[in-house]
């Protein structure tokens, strides 16, 4: 919402230090056409189900990204009530948790369901997932191509107009101006709502992916018995760098592929490398 009230308010603003009011490029026909066409060419190239997630999809863009080290912590955690009392005990958590996928996760594991099983199943969810996400970011990106296109049909159509009063040139300079307010229609359309929404679309399914990614790998390897220590240096390395370094510089964890001290120093054993 910041970002689009930022976009908005800078072409409001260009028209305002222009000396233009705001209310000279209202142009109903060519916002019929425009936002009208760009709808039904949308609709006539999506299926009914996609067009009928519009909204929802939209309210997606403004949910809080997933916090990954909050996620890291936690399966550590799970990986430490395994470890001391065994994997069947993780199953009291399983009604507290929020995220079907960390649910189904952990209850292959805990059912004692073989690794790779574990693996295609969570797979196949992945596949649904990203799936259902590119459904949506591409409505949104279907109708920002079609929205630029039909504001220069509109702007054709205007100059069509204008071509068949030149007999009146008194009308023509401003039909000229009508004819292009098709275009800005268009164009401020795509690239000040709907490319952005689905530029948000595709970052968020890029963050829900990677968090998806980082509890199927926690749960294998609570499945394989690995240590809390070692589940988090597997884990840590999935991070993006950002927040990995932020999470090492907190001393959470220790820096993945540390560099090897010199033979006067030897370097501190790893907590993977501490485990009898």
């Amino acid at each position: 919402m910041i970002g689009m009230g930022l976009a908005w308010g800078a072409l409001l603003g260009a028209m305002l230090l222009d000396g233009m009011s705001p209310t000279k490029f209202l142009n109903i026909p060519a916002c019929v056409l425009v936002f009208g066409g760009t709808a039904g060419a949308t609709i006539a190239s999506s299926r009914m189900a996609q067009i009928a997630q519009v909204a929802r999809t939209l309210r997606q863009t403004s949910r809080p990204a997933e916090d990954l080290v909050a996620l890291l912590n936690r399966m550590v955690d799970f990986a430490t009530v395994a470890r001391k009392e065994g994997i069947l005990q993780l199953d009291r958590t399983l009604n507290e948790m929020q995220d079907p996928f960390l649910r189904r996760a952990l209850t292959l594991v805990i059912d004692g369901t073989e690794e790779e099983k574990i693996r295609h199943s969570l797979e196949d969810e992945f596949d649904q997932m990203e799936e259902r996400h590119r459904a949506g970011e591409r409505v949104f990106a279907t109708a920002g191509g079609f929205a630029p296109t039909l504001g220069i049909i509109g702007t054709v159509v205007g100059l069509i107009h204008m071509l068949e009063n030149l007999a009146d040139p008194s009308r023509i300079g401003p039909a000229i101006a009508s004819a292009f307010m098709a275009t800005l229609y268009g164009v401020s359309f795509a690239n000040l709502f709907l490319l952005p929404v689905a530029n948000k679309l595709r970052v968020q399914h890029s963050q829900e992916f990677i968090a998806k990614r980082l509890a199927m790998e926690g749960a294998l390897g609570i499945a394989r018995g690995e240590s809390p220590s070692v589940l988090r240096d597997h884990l840590i390395v999935m991070l993006p760098p950002t927040i990995r370094h932020q999470y090492v510089a907190a001393g959470k964890a220790p820096a993945p592929a540390e560099a090897p001290a010199s033979p006067a120093e030897p370097a501190e054993p790893t907590a993977a490398q501490a485990q009898p």
